[in-house]
């Protein structure tokens, strides 16, 4: 992925897993799930967006 790049449906933009975020040995003890996320600049920090208002401005 890059700064700008659009992307149409059924493009890849990732790849899905079930090994959650833990110790090893997780594999197949959650769902299979993709971890989706926007991201800006703010000086020399990154700062996190919920994503959920402009999925549902998408479906609009």
């Amino acid at each position: 992925m890059e700064v700008g790049k659009k992307v149409q449906a059924g493009e890849w933009i990732g790849f899905m897993g079930s090994t959650g975020e833990g110790e090893e040995g997780t594999k197949g003890k959650f769902p299979v799930h993709l971890h989706f996320g926007i991201y800006y600049q703010d000086g020399t920090d990154e700062k996190a967006v919920d994503p959920y208002p402009y999925l549902l401005k998408i479906e609009e």
